[in-house]
């Protein structure tokens, strides 16, 4: 379904999905090995899916600024975001991630995780795109 038919909603609410709207077709999926291929892979498919430990209080109240902590659990891979892109902000690199938790959590929405930390809480475990048609 097109982002019109069916737009973005940050709040619970109950599925309006419509197989009979559906526009593209399932192709493959591509995952990444490590955070070189993430950034590979944003580059070219625009974004990616993964898994993260957002277990922590810490993320749980992130606000602003890089998120970089190291006490996450590698194998806790409790909650799904996608990253949209990814940028340095004052010496630290990191991914720019959407959410789903709604625009009142984090940088509207969004948050920057960080990056080239030998897959610091599991980014780097689960992380895929999809292939459409």
């Amino acid at each position: 379904m097109t982002e019109e038919e069916y737009p973005y909603q940050p709040e619970k609410g109950t599925c309006k999905f419509d197989k009979t709207k559906t526009h593209q077709t399932f192709l493959d999926l591509h995952y990444a090995l490590n955070e070189t291929d993430m950034a590979h892979m944003i580059a070219e498919y625009g974004v990616i899916s993964f898994g993260y430990d957002c277990s922590l209080s810490t993320f749980t109240y992130y606000k602003d600024g890089v998120y970089d902590d190291p006490s996450c659990d590698l194998w806790n891979l409790c909650h799904y975001m996608l990253i949209v892109g990814y940028g340095s902000e004052n010496g630290k690199n990191y991914w720019l991630s959407k959410n789903s938790f709604g625009t009142t959590w984090g940088i509207d929405g969004y948050c920057k995780l960080v990056r080239n930390k030998n897959g610091q809480c599991g980014i780097d475990l689960l992380t895929y795109t999809h292939l459409i048609d």
